[in-house]
């Protein structure tokens, strides 16, 4: 019986210059998310409660949880073109900012 000859590739395939715009997006867009979040956790607005402190915070994490959404259907599209690792940023951490965004704004309206 002939031995089978298996082709085993040795270099890893490169992401794509789309793929790694997407993802630096990702990581922007999630690290915007945690300051706006943080920021309003911590009590920066303290001296200017019902102000444009508040509204301007809230403000961008509606944006940014909207662009989150938008990001995750794009890493949805592109998921069969990436590595595991891009995978996760791609579909991870918009994910993640959502449920976090989520569970804010149930708390808020509770």
């Amino acid at each position: 019986m002939p031995e089978i000859d298996y082709h085993v590739p040795t270099n890893p395939k490169k992401p794509k210059l789309g793929i790694m715009i997407v993802a630096s997006l990702n990581i922007l867009n999630t690290s915007l998310f945690g300051i706006g979040f943080f920021s309003l956790k911590v009590g920066t607005c303290d001296f200017d409660r019902e102000g444009i402190c508040i509204s301007m915070i809230f403000l961008g994490l509606i944006m940014s949880v909207i662009f989150s959404l938008a990001l995750l259907v794009i890493g949805f599209i592109l998921i069969k073109q990436t590595s595991p690792l891009m995978r996760w940023i791609m579909l991870g951490l918009p994910t993640i900012e959502l449920v976090v965004g989520t569970i804010w704004l149930l708390s808020i309206m509770v």
